[in-house]
């Protein structure tokens, strides 16, 4: 594995079983993610994206090929639908991981702090998800994820279940966060418009089975000008790739 490369994915084969018989998600998928990249993975509805995320985390093996880390790296997941515990408050959620760890109550507290107050969280601590939007639920899925100090962020459709608004000021804040730290994001979307805003890589998925069609660097500067014509630019690309055959 070169160097620069936290992850390595080579040769990623993954079926199903069902009714009908098997059915293929992902074939021969490889791609390469350096440190501190923001890569967004895009493609039709059912193309294999989110498996191949749980593939890269190690919630799911694949049929055939390999997924290495760099020695050392952490992964962290957040889930497009929360993955809260409705028993815990919002404290207890963001330590979960850490408690589980075997992190002491002291830094374990500790983290959780200052992961509240990173996410906006201050003032719902003692709430628990029943009582909490939309937004505050992802906010606190993002903050126990960000507690266990991963070096690589896997984000599902993050976004999807918010309305507009939540979603574009999560986006920004998401931005900040790796902005300004070492983390690595790798982001499953169904938005072009919010991979061309978000990505330094967009890699686009055929439609099933998942392969990988073409890679496109954006390279306009941070931060972007959403109505720009070189923005369209990169929006119409990718959509044609991903609405083609």
């Amino acid at each position: 594995m070169k160097n620069n490369y936290l992850l390595s994915a080579k040769n990623i084969d993954k079926s199903f079983q069902l009714d009908k018989g098997k059915q293929k998600v992902l074939d021969d998928i490889s791609i390469d993610i350096e440190s501190h990249e923001f890569v967004c993975l895009i493609g039709p509805s059912g193309c294999g994206k989110s498996t191949l995320l749980r593939v890269f985390s190690g919630l799911m093996k694949p049929d055939h090929g390999s997924v290495q880390l760099k020695k050392g790296t952490k992964l962290s997941f957040v889930f497009q639908s929360f993955g809260l515990f409705p028993w815990l408050t919002v404290e207890q959620n963001i330590g979960f991981g850490l408690k589980m760890n075997g992190v002491s109550k002291e830094l374990v507290d500790e983290e959780v702090r200052k992961r509240i107050i990173q996410m906006g969280l201050d003032g719902f601590e003692t709430k628990h998800p029943k009582e909490l939007s939309g937004g505050m639920k992802q906010r606190v899925g993002i903050a126990r994820a960000l507690a266990v100090d991963p070096d690589i962020l896997l984000l599902d459709e993050p976004f999807s279940a918010l309305d507009v608004f939540t979603a574009e000021k999560l986006r920004h804040d998401l931005l900040d966060i790796w902005k300004y730290s070492k983390l690595t994001i790798i982001m499953v979307s169904h938005l072009v418009d919010e991979t061309v805003e978000l990505a330094d890589r967009v890699i686009v998925l055929s439609s099933k089975p998942g392969r990988v069609k073409k890679e496109i660097e954006i390279k306009s500067p941070r931060p972007r000008r959403t109505r720009s014509e070189e923005f369209f630019k990169y929006v119409d690309e990718l959509s044609d790739l991903v609405q083609q055959k």
